[in-house]
């Protein structure tokens, strides 16, 4: 029988394939401009140095970004954009070593808008005793959110230390605030209604807890 031999792939053929890949190297540089861009914007610009490091940082990560964010939210008059979920591998804790002390801050508040449950609640604890004004949004948008044990970290978190920095975001954001208080009552009816009267609820608490302090 005559031999079969593997074939060279023609001229045409490589071009094709050539023409493929730059398209996909082109789609690719979009999505990583774009995811820039997002996070960039989701910080106040005093921030976007560290920012643009940590940026940097996910990518290593095989970073991804859903493309929902959340409403406009202000922070002394600057108007930033939260993402919805992102999408990444956590880190070896040794390589977040390499960043700076507000770079690591900026990290975890990223990673609370993390898809993995376990992981917002672990960065949330983190950040713990951090109440800096770009700390506050990404800490209220999990308080709007169904996680439990993520909502009864807030609970513990906001106290005398720390309830001025809420109540400024508040003033400054109060439509948000009302859709966290309307997330909040509609969680609770989805997954908590048939063990847990309303007033008893761990969010419900929480906005008792400021509202009285808001009348103040």
């Amino acid at each position: 029988s005559v031999p079969k031999f593997a074939t060279s792939p023609s001229a045409g053929t490589l071009g094709v394939t050539f023409e493929k890949l730059k398209r996909k190297m082109s789609i690719l540089k979009d999505i990583n401009e774009n995811n820039r861009n997002v996070l960039i914007n989701s910080f106040p610009s005093e921030l976007q140095n560290d920012v643009e490091i940590v940026i940097d940082f996910l990518n290593n990560e095989k970073l991804e970004i859903h493309p929902k964010l959340e409403k406009p939210i202000f922070i002394n008059g600057e108007t930033i954009v939260i993402p919805y979920r992102i999408y990444s591998n956590e880190p070896k804790e040794n390589y977040e070593n390499e960043l700076t002390e507000t770079q690591n801050v900026i990290l975890n508040c990223l990673y609370l808008t993390h898809k993995n449950g376990y992981l917002r609640q672990k960065r949330l604890e983190i950040l713990k005793n951090n109440f800096e004004d770009f700390v506050i949004p990404y800490k209220m948008k999990v308080l709007s959110e169904y996680v439990i044990e993520i909502i009864s970290e807030i609970e513990s978190q906001i106290n005398e230390k720390s309830i001025e920095s809420y109540l400024k975001f508040i003033r400054e954001n109060p439509k948000y605030w009302n859709l966290t208080k309307s997330r909040i009552t509609s969680y609770w009816g989805e997954y908590f209604k048939r063990n847990c009267k309303l007033k008893d609820y761990v969010g419900r608490r929480i906005i008792r807890k400021i509202e009285i302090e808001l009348k103040q």
